[in-house]
């Protein structure tokens, strides 16, 4: 078991392996961080407003509700591009450096 490591966080121990360890100790700042989230929920209205350029970026492996919400999002934001990169889950740009790099800036430079 040289591969886990045993991480302590506000009076929990977490024990995480080497693959995915960065992004699921990501996750887990997150969610602690939204226990006390004030802000409203984003609307799709919100998204209708986004007047900028949009990426939005999929990884092709990601969990079902993240396809969801890209969907959602590409629908209401004007003009959104997609992209899906393959074989990558939702920290493509961790997992697919490459491939994410490429999209990101095919679509900077338009």
């Amino acid at each position: 078991m040289s591969d886990v490591k045993r991480t302590h966080v506000n009076g929990y121990t977490w024990l995480m392996s080497k693959p995915g360890r960065a992004s699921r100790w990501c996750n887990a700042m997150t969610l602690l961080g939204q226990i006390h989230e004030t802000r409203e929920p984003f609307t799709r209205e919100a998204a209708q407003a986004i007047k900028a350029p949009t990426l939005l970026v999929l990884g092709g492996l990601s969990p079902p509700m993240f396809g969801q919400i890209n969907e959602a999002l590409a629908s209401a934001i004007p003009n959104a591009q997609r992209v899906t990169i393959a074989d990558a889950t939702h920290t493509m740009n961790v997992i697919k450096p490459a491939a994410y790099n490429e999209a990101v800036v095919n679509f900077l430079r338009g």
